[in-house]
């Protein structure tokens, strides 16, 4: 049993790092109970594993301490005291830099986990943010496409001497009114573009009906 040991910072800056405050209660009773006492404790993994790797400095300290004590009584178990010691007095430098380095070897599966939790909400976040672009996007090309308002038999036959054709204004607003103002199986668009269509319809018509006449004309004109 001894009275006292020392508590390297190295120790506290490993342990603090531990989510869990059980966690870190019960390391820090397992540490003094080791040093003072020798008795080891039953710990979680992440706290097992930080103690795992204080655990040689208490038993170096421990050595030291007792070589120390050999010294002063005149016992001796083969090697010098003054060896003992200047082996011992290295291992604390190593372990605590050893400690250093276990936080980030203990809680890596942690540090992980809260890595992976924040990409996914990044990733949520993203996808939400796309989603409403996207939705907006769309009910602005809604908003801005003209919406279709069927003309008027005044404003069709307007248009129709405008361009000098022969379309009957009556005759193309009646049809279209008849089948909802759709062309084929889809809603018109521009009324104006289904104008030049009968426009030149009714051109080809006349360019027909100007051949037939012409030729009968002629097998007329043979058969006299």
């Amino acid at each position: 049993m001894r009275e006292q040991f020392t508590f390297y910072r190295s120790y506290f800056d490993a342990i603090r790092r531990l989510k869990k405050a059980a966690d870190r209660a019960a390391i820090y009773d397992a540490i003094a109970d080791y040093a003072l006492y020798g008795n080891a404790t039953e710990l979680s993994d992440a706290a097992g594993a930080i103690f795992d790797l204080i655990r040689p400095t208490l038993d170096a300290a421990k050595r030291k301490s007792d070589g120390a004590k050999s010294k002063t009584s005149g016992k001796d178990t083969g090697e010098s005291p003054e060896k003992d010691m200047q082996d011992t007095d290295k291992i604390p430098a190593r372990s605590a830099q050893d400690i250093d380095k276990i936080p980030a070897r203990c809680a890596q599966g942690e540090i992980e986990d809260a890595r992976n939790e924040k990409e996914k909400e990044k990733e949520k976040e993203y996808e939400k943010e796309s989603y409403i672009k996207e939705t907006l996007s769309i009910e602005s090309v809604k908003k801005s496409a003209p919406r279709f308002t069927p003309p008027t038999m005044e404003e069709v036959a307007a248009y129709c001497s405008e361009r000098g054709n022969s379309v009957d204004a009556e005759r193309f607003c009646s049809f279209y009114q008849s089948n909802g103002w759709k062309v084929g199986k889809n809603p018109m668009k521009d009324w104006k573009a289904a104008v030049r269509t009968w426009e030149k319809r009714d051109a080809h018509s006349k360019n027909e009906d100007a051949f037939s006449a012409a030729l009968r004309r002629e097998l007329n004109h043979d058969a006299r």
